[in-house]
């Protein structure tokens, strides 16, 4: 049997697209983001849990909140014109839901994963009708 335990968090975080479909998208803009993590265990800890929440919330504090809260992601295109703006966090990929689940997951999955459960997926909703997931591959011993 296996459980399942999630924890949702928000952010306030503004980026631009790269060349998007829409004109919108591609206008610096921000969004109140809800970041849904996904933790995954066979087996309950000696207090009946796979994980402490108040640890989930540490950890995302630390590595996501307190880094990207109130701050404005730019993908490479961007970098130059941005460059010298407080607030402003060059990353290297296009900063699509998606891009941001994944990129999230991959800053959280080491403190998140334990011989007892692993962060199993990133849910990142930029409104409450668009959310992307990324969850990878099986898990791998």
């Amino acid at each position: 049997m296996s459980y399942i335990i999630r924890k949702t968090f928000s952010i306030a975080m503004g980026h631009i697209l790269e060349d998007a479909y829409t004109k919108k998208c591609c206008q610096l803009h921000g969004h109140t983001y809800t970041i849904e993590l996904e933790l995954c265990g066979e087996d309950l800890d000696k207090d009946n849990m796979i994980a402490d929440y108040t640890y989930i919330k540490d950890i995302f504090n630390m590595k996501i909140k307190d880094v990207y809260e109130h701050a404005t992601i730019i993908p490479p295109k961007w970098h130059e014109k941005f460059k010298d703006i407080p607030g402003v966090i060059n990353v290297h990929f296009n900063p699509t839901a998606e891009a941001i689940a994944n990129y999230f997951y991959d800053l959280l999955v080491k403190e998140l994963t334990t011989a007892n459960y692993y962060l199993s997926a990133v849910v990142v909703k930029e409104t409450d009708t668009n959310y992307a997931c990324y969850r990878p591959g099986p898990r791998r011993s």
